[in-house]
């Protein structure tokens, strides 16, 4: 079904943006909760563990929720300006001669400060003064146990918050927006304009300190780099306001192929924005991008394109996430509306009972194996099966809470919780069950 417009003439067209009807049969996403703590827009949610996640906004506050009810468990206060950035750690700390797991929660902010918190009981544990600036994204390099910082300039942190060595990037009049630690200590930066920059992380001749140095300048991107993602151990991708994503090797660290070329937007039948905006990868080889109002699926070992939408909603895409294991896609949208996308073939549902038994992700979201997949000469066009509507803005981000659905968090300061409404009617009809038998062993 599509919606019909008119020109700047009063000639009547097609706008090409699918619409959903009322009947949404194959969305699950039927409950929503609505959590309201913060005063401002919330632009980030990270996930915790399988029962909790955090959410950062305007307001200067950090809010620890449960997953299951939504319930409010900390608020963060700490800060002085908004948070731009959040980091989870998992560290094994040395309690009574004995190491135990610990969960710790980063948060940057404008205010120039790194917050470390205690997830468990809402405590700050450690403020962190040294970086100049603003702090514009928080990276960690596992394998090394270190941190990183961007913005102005690049800071290397040990697990303590203690800082190793800083990379002063003062001729520089954009700060760094992204990191991404890739192989053999480097890490690539981003910033508003059109290269990378990778910088080497290697220890000095005092073994409690390391040193950051320029190691190469990347510049294949016409407009400022928006994203970084690892797409495997062995290959990354960046991707531009132009809409261009580029792959990267990690050994070498050099071009390997671009997806979405400036041309293809060229012509007077694309006048939406062609800037992409969000990027993620599944199954160490496949890559969805949010590119202005549409998605694309590429392939990166092959080039191809895979499946596409290219007129998804009536806004910018600025987010999305794989749900329900791989079978649900849900895009988010400055235009107020979370939608739901999913194979065309209509016998998949979500619920189990009759989904193929796909090994990859790629191959439940579009309903094929893999070999079916590369042998088509055409993109697979995913169907909308749903569309979730609660927001009053545009909706910044969502994550995925397995069992306890997604969450989702935009400019009308809310997050919102939605729930799989089968799985929440078998709970309320259990807890009901579970009280009726009570009351029959006390009678």
């Amino acid at each position: 079904m599509f919606r019909k417009r008119t020109d700047n003439r009063g000639r009547q067209k097609v706008d090409t943006v699918p619409e959903i009807d009322d009947d949404q049969p194959r969305n699950p996403f039927t409950e929503l909760r609505l959590l309201s703590s913060h005063t401002d827009i919330v632009h980030l949610l990270t996930i915790i563990d399988d029962r909790r996640f955090a959410s950062a906004s305007d307001d200067d506050l950090a809010v620890i929720w449960d997953a299951k009810t939504g319930k409010r468990l900390s608020i963060l206060r700490g800060h002085s300006r908004p948070i731009k950035c959040m980091l989870l750690l998992h560290q094994r700390q040395e309690y009574q001669n004995e190491e135990i797991a610990a969960t710790l929660l980063l948060t940057g902010s404008s205010d120039r400060t790194i917050l470390v918190w205690d997830v468990d009981d809402g405590q700050c544990l450690h403020t962190i003064t040294e970086h100049c600036g603003s702090v514009k994204c928080l990276v960690n390099m596992k394998e090394e146990r270190i941190f990183f910082s961007g913005g102005q300039d690049l800071c290397v942190w040990n697990e303590k918050g203690e800082m190793l060595d800083k990379m002063a990037r003062n001729s520089e009049h954009s700060d760094i927006h992204a990191l991404l630690p890739i192989k053999n200590n480097r890490i690539v930066a981003a910033s508003n304009k059109s290269s990378l920059v990778v910088y080497l992380v290697k220890p000095t001749d005092d073994s409690e300190n390391l040193k950051i140095v320029e190691f190469k300048k990347l510049s294949p991107h016409r407009e400022s780099i928006r994203c970084l993602i690892n797409v495997a151990d062995s290959m990354f991708a960046s991707a531009s306001l132009d809409g261009a994503i580029v792959l990267w090797s990690s050994h070498s660290i050099s071009y390997t192929r671009q997806f979405n070329f400036v041309k293809n937007y060229e012509g007077p039948n694309h006048t939406y924005p062609a800037s992409a905006q969000h990027v993620f990868t599944v199954d160490q080889r496949y890559i969805f991008a949010s590119i202005g109002q549409g998605f694309f699926l590429f392939d990166a070992l092959s080039g191809n394109c895979l499946a596409k939408v290219t007129n998804a909603h009536h806004g910018k895409i600025i987010h999305s996430v794989l749900l329900c294991d791989g079978y649900i896609l849900a895009t988010c949208s400055e235009d107020g509306s979370v939608r739901i996308w999913g194979s065309p073939n209509p016998l998949l549902v979500c619920d189990g009972s009759e989904l193929k038994p796909f090994t990859l992700q790629v191959e439940r979201f579009l309903g094929k194996s893999i070999s079916e997949i590369q042998n088509l000469n055409t993109p697979i066009i995913p169907a909308l099966i749903g569309e979730c509507l609660a927001h009053t803005g545009a909706i910044n981000m969502a994550v995925n809470l397995g069992e306890e659905g997604f969450a989702s968090c935009g400019s009308d300061g809310l997050v919102v919780l939605w729930k799989d409404g089968v799985l929440e009617k078998k709970r309320r009809n259990e807890m009901v069950r579970n009280i009726l038998l009570s009351m029959d062993n006390t009678a």
